[in-house]
Order: structure tokens, then C-alpha cells, then sequence
């Protein structure tokens, strides 16, 4: 994930910010648009012009903010294999994600965004090293850990929803938009698990502007993504100059600051809080000879990370069930049957539990799978080194087709998860039956087996686990606690993931 990234300059340079950017890449396509590396080895692979001579082709696709719907429409044309840039090919068969996404896989320079020489594990490109960096932030994000914080998540869902009622339905139902309601409560979810604090996004909701930078900044954090060359030299050069530091009072700046003084709280400790998930890793003494540097990484990562996987997965699912009336009502049954307390008791409906809704209410999970099949967080490409797979021949078989070692191979969610030969004629369409009567168990199967919502292999998403619980109890709730009305869809661009808005709802309370 890049979302971690800080560059460029404070929220009020916007325009000169821009203008920098514009410079710096209209000069640098100039310079890769002259310069043509001697033997075109990708020359017999098809896709748009452009994209054999110069990475300014990605570079331009994504300031669209719409890449993703872009490169399926160029798998649509070309097929399963599309060169994407001059080192770059696209791969859309599912089929192929054991080959490219294996456990030794590197990742690219796609993914560096640090100045320094430090790396915490979604930047790390070396697979050991990685799996090193991996285990040992695993313990707050296993099964069980997850499952002893239900009742800390049972408590912020129920004040998350005292604050929409007293904020949206007090005196009078008011029209707001939704869109970062559901980030708002994850984020504090998330930041009370692991640091014992929580960020207060609930009560004050984007007050250190991280949601909105983060956002500002995303079309030239994943165009310069797509420039490694150009992006390492700004970085080891002018990085101080272009990347927010600890209290600068920039959106960014002001997370760090927090993310500082969580980590010496925490350090300042005697003895570990086994509630505490910083502590479950600190404390470990396995991870003794860690260094800090790397260590502030993964926790900047767990703090954006979440808010973008599963804030968006709530705000696409709320949207989806309002814009396909006959699912709500289907869900709604079974959620009611479940959740409402048997006649004579004064049981509350929060004291569901998560197994409950799994066993009682499997309807939630089909609409939860399709909604982030159909609207994944992460839409852009995640390219790894194509090596050799072992036939000594230097190189992969992808699609029936010999891809040389060295060349990037990269696969999209949001393109997979629009397969029809996976998901058939109406992949763009929300249908959730497909994962339950409509479908047969080798089917189900295959489909979890080749999901790439939240990645692939030893690489895929740590906090997954953590995602779908969340999910899973917040909009029991929502739907318990309210009848919401849909009065505007909304709308977004994506880069890497969404920058979305504009989700205007009307709540009223049923109980």
C-alpha cells in the first residue's frame, strides 16, 4: 500500500504544489519519451501505443482517476496480457496469481516512498526480509486477538451510533453525507486496539485534516509511483524540503505526531498491556533488535491503512444495500430475526456476537464479498518482478505466454474482480445470490481462492481479519438502529484507492 506516503507540500500551497508537479513530470516524460532502451523484449506483447515507448502513459492513466476502469477496458480489447509501460505487463486471469504473487516474490520500486534507509513491510521489497518484518506485527492482528477486542468494538460501534442519532436525527433527520462516517469509527477502533488511545475521529471526526491530505495528495503520490527513477532522486534530494515531518502542522504532520507520541507512551511502559497491540509487538523479545524507524512505518500503516480498506468497504456496502432495495430487504429479515430480543427479554440488540451473525445471518457475508469484488478498496495495479519459476528458462509462463525475468508483472483487484469468465455476464452488477443458492460450492471455493481484494499470498493484507469483523458488526447495527434513506450515491476518482464523496443519506431511528 502507498497510502503512507508523504510528500509534496501543506494543504494552502495546493496551486504551487500542482504546478511542481506538472513541471517535474512534463520534463521528465520528455526526457523518457527520448530515451529507448536498446531491444524492445516486450515488443510482441500487445496494448496502447503509447504505453512501448514511455511509463508517462500509466503516469497520465492515473491523474484520470480512472486507471482502473481503463485498464479493463484495455483487457477487454487486447486480452489477458496488456503492456501497460515499457517494463510493465498487466495480467487479468486470476489463474495467474500463484505464478506472480508466490512467497518469494519481490516487490518493485513501485512501493519505496522513504527517504531513508529504512523500510517497514509494505515498502520492503525482499521476500525474506518482509516475512521477517511480517511476523512480527502479526500478534494484534491474529484471529483470537481480534476476537478478545469484541467488546471494546461493541462499545465504540454503540457510540458511534449515539453519534449519528444525536448529530443527524435530533431534533429532525437531517440530510449528511456518509462517506467518512465509516472511517471515523474505524479509525478509532483501530488506534484504541493498538496504542490504548483512541484518535477522537468520532467526536471531532477530520480534525488533523489526515483524510483530506491524504486524499490532496494522492494523484501525484501514485504518479510519481509509477516514475521510480525520478521519485527516488526528488526523495534523496529535496525529501526534506517535500515530505511532512512530525508536527509541521500539515494534515500528515499532525498524524505523525500522534504516531510519535503513541510509540514513547508506549516505550515509557514497565511492563506490557496484553490489551495493548504496540505492546504485543514491543514487548515480544524476538523483535529485541527491531529498529524504531522501520517500526514508526508499519504503525503509520496501520493507522491509514484501515481507514481506507475498511471505511471504504462500509460506505460501498451501506450504498450498495441502499441502491439495491431487494437485498436490504433480505439482509433486513434475517438481521431483525437475529438481532431483535425474544418477546419478554430486555436483552440489547448489541449483544450480538460476532459468531452469532456468522451462523444466523450468512446473507451479510455474500453482500459483503460482492460488495468488495465489485468495489474493492484498492484498484490500481500491484506489480512484483516476474523471476524464474523454476524451468531454469530465466523467466515465467503468465496466459500461455513467456515473460522474460526482470520485466513487472502486475495484477489490478479491481479488473479481477470484473472477470467475467470468473463471475460471468453481469460482473458489474451487485448480485451477493452468487456466493449462496445461485452458485455451486466448487464455485464459491474457487472464488475465495483467487480473491485479490485485500492481495495475494504472503503478502496479502494483515488487518483482513480485523476488516470483516468490523464490517460485519457496524452494519448490523446501522441497519438495526435505523431506516436510512439514499438521496445521493455519491461519486469518486481512485488513484490507488478511493478519494469518494458526496454519499448523502437521511436516517431515522426505528428503535
Amino acid at each position: 500500500m502507498e497510502q503512507h506516503i508523504r510528500v509534496l507540500l501543506d494543504d494552502d500551497k495546493g496551486g504551487r504544489r500542482a504546478a511542481i508537479s506538472l513541471v517535474l513530470l512534463a520534463a521528465l516524460g520528455l526526457v523518457f519519451l527520448l530515451r529507448r532502451r536498446g531491444g524492445d523484449r516486450l515488443s510482441s506483447f500487445p496494448g496502447p501505443r503509447l504505453a512501448a515507448w514511455t511509463r508517462l502513459h500509466s503516469v497520465a492513466a492515473v491523474l484520470t482517476g480512472r486507471e482502473h476502469e481503463m485498464m479493463l477496458e484495455a483487457h477487454r480489447r487486447y486480452g489477458p496480457v496488456v503492456r501497460w509501460s515499457p517494463n510493465t505487463l498487466l495480467i487479468s486471469d486470476p489463474m495467474a496469481l500463484p505464478k506472480m504473487y508466490h512467497l518469494r516474490a519481490n516487490k518493485t520500486p513501485h512501493y519505496n516512498h522513504s527517504p531513508g534507509e529504512f523500510r517497514g513491510m509494505v515498502e520492503e521489497n525482499d521476500w525474506r526480509k518482509h516475512r521477517q518484518k511480517r511476523h512480527r506485527m502479526d500478534p494484534p492482528f491474529s484471529s483470537k486477538s481480534v476476537q478478545d477486542d469484541e467488546p471494546l468494538m461493541d462499545a465504540f460501534i454503540a457510540e458511534w451510533i449515539d453519534a449519528l442519532t444525536t448529530k443527524f436525527t435530533m431534533p429532525n433527520s437531517q440530510v449528511f453525507d456518509f462517506s467518512d462516517w465509516g472511517n471515523y469509527l474505524v479509525l478509532d477502533i483501530v488506534t484504541k486496539r493498538f496504542f490504548g488511545r483512541e484518535m477522537g475521529f468520532i467526536k471531532h471526526g477530520d480534525k488533523t485534516r489526515m483524510l483530506a491530505d491524504s486524499r490532496a495528495n494522492g494523484p501525484a503520490i501514485h504518479a510519481l509511483a509509477r516514475l521510480p527513477q525520478l521519485k527516488q532522486f526528488l526523495l534523496h534530494k529535496f525529501g526534506r524540503f517535500l515530505i511532512p515531518t512530525a508536527g509541521d502542522g500539515s494534515g500528515l504532520g499532525n498524524v505523525l505526531a500522534l504516531r510519535d507520541e503513541f510509540l514513547q507512551e508506549r516505550l515509557a511502559k514497565d511492563e506490557k498491556n496484553p490489551d495493548v497491540g504496540l505492546d504485543q509487538v514491543l514487548f515480544d523479545s524476538a523483535n529485541a533488535g527491531m529498529e524504531l524507524e522501520e517500526l514508526k512505518e508499519d504503525i503509520l500503516f496501520v493507522i491509514l491503512g484501515a481507514s481506507d480498506t475498511t471505511g471504504h468497504g462500509i460506505r460501498c456496502l451501506v450504498r450498495n444495500l441502499l441502491q439495491n432495495p431487494s437485498c436490504l430487504v433480505r439482509l433486513r429479515k434475517e438481521m431483525d430475526a437475529a438481532v431483535m430480543p425474544p418477546v419478554g427479554t430486555t436483552d440489547r440488540p448489541s449483544s450480538i456476537t460476532f459468531a452469532q451473525i456468522k451462523s444466523q445471518i450468512p446473507y451479510l457475508s455474500a453482500c459483503i464479498r460482492e460488495t468488495l469484488r465489485r468495489d474493492p478498496p484498492i484498484v490500481s495495479y500491484l506489480p512484483r518482478w516476474a523471476d524464474d519459476d523454476h524451468n531454469g528458462t530465466g523467466g515465467v509462463e503468465l496466459c500461455g505466454r513467456f515473460v522474460p525475468a526482470g520485466v513487472e508483472v502486475a495484477c489490478s483487484p479491481y479488473v479481477l474482480s470484473r472477470s467475467r469468465d470468473m463471475f460471468g455476464d453481469d460482473a458489474d452488477d451487485f448480485r451477493p445470490e452468487r456466493y449462496l443458492e445461485s452458485s455451486t460450492p466448487e464455485w464459491v471455493a474457487k472464488a475465495a481462492r483467487y480473491d485479490f481484494t485485500f492481495g495475494y499470498g504472503p503478502r496479502q493484507c494483515i488487518g483482513q481479519t480485523l476488516s470483516h469483523f468490523i464490517t460485519c458488526k457496524t452494519i448490523v447495527q446501522l441497519f438495526y438502529h435505523f431506516d436510512i434513506e439514499l438521496l445521493e450515491p455519491g461519486s469518486g476518482k481512485a488513484f490507488l484507492n478511493w478519494n469518494y464523496s458526496g454519499l448523502k443519506i437521511r436516517l431515522t431511528r426505528r428503535i
